[in-house]
């Protein structure tokens, strides 16, 4: 399509195209440009990948954290069962 200085010129009929929104749907439902699913869905496609890649990692560091304060517990616990399980000195 060719820019005049009034607007767009139509393909077919050579005529000016008044408004944008009119060039659009013609070149959307017409000529079938600007249609891209392939593209939309790989856009899908890659921000789902990354807030599941996102997602596993904040749950590996959950994990790993749980798995720390398991051993902290366990220290304590064995810790306090020395405690209890020394004799008194008075």
């Amino acid at each position: 399509m060719a820019k005049c200085e009034e607007g767009y010129l139509c393909e077919v009929c050579g005529c000016d195209v008044e408004e944008i929104s009119d060039s659009d749907l013609y070149l959307r439902f017409v000529i079938g440009e600007g249609y891209r699913p392939l593209l939309y869905l790989v856009i899908l496609l890659m921000g789902i990948g990354m807030g599941l890649f996102m997602m596993g990692f904040m749950a590996e560091g959950l994990t790993a954290l749980r798995e720390e304060i398991g051993d902290m517990r366990k220290k304590l616990q064995k810790t306090q069962s020395r405690k209890d399980d020394a004799p008194s000195k008075d």
